[in-house]
Order: C-alpha cells, then structure tokens, then sequence
C-alpha cells in the first residue's frame, strides 16, 4: 500500500512538470508552428528519459523505505 502512495506521488511530480513544461511553451511569445514543434520536441525527449528517470526514482524511494524502516526498529528497541 505505500509502495501505491509513492508510485502516485512520482505519477503526480511527473504530470506536474509536464503541465506546467507545456504551459510554458503555449504561453511563450513565438509563433504557433514553432511552439507546436517544441511541444513535440520536448515531448519526444520526456517519452526517451522517462523509463530512466522512473527507475532512479523508484529506487530512491526505495532505500529511503529501508532507511526509514531501520531506524523505526532501532526506535522500537529503545
């Protein structure tokens, strides 16, 4: 059940940052064509990167999940 918490956490940073990413660029002063090909652009480049960022990811979580397992034992002994 947590490790569902922290995959929707990651799923939420993610669409925020693609968001707010194409929210800038429809706002961007240039011309709709040019705007158009940097959103594809950009998005191409997010579809390449995102299998390796969701595994740095996914593996922060997880030894942020050991340490933080570790030390409530430690506590629970005390």
């Amino acid at each position: 059940m947590k490790d569902d918490r922290a995959g929707n956490f990651l799923a939420g940073i993610v669409v925020g940052a693609i968001v707010g990413a194409a929210m800038a660029l429809l706002y961007a002063p240039q011309s709709g064509e040019k705007t158009r090909k940097l959103i594809a652009k950009k998005a191409k480049e997010i579809k390449k990167e995102f299998p390796e960022i969701k595994d740095k990811v996914q593996k922060a979580f997880g030894e942020a999940k050991e340490k933080a397992t570790k030390v409530a034992k430690r506590f629970k002994k005390a």
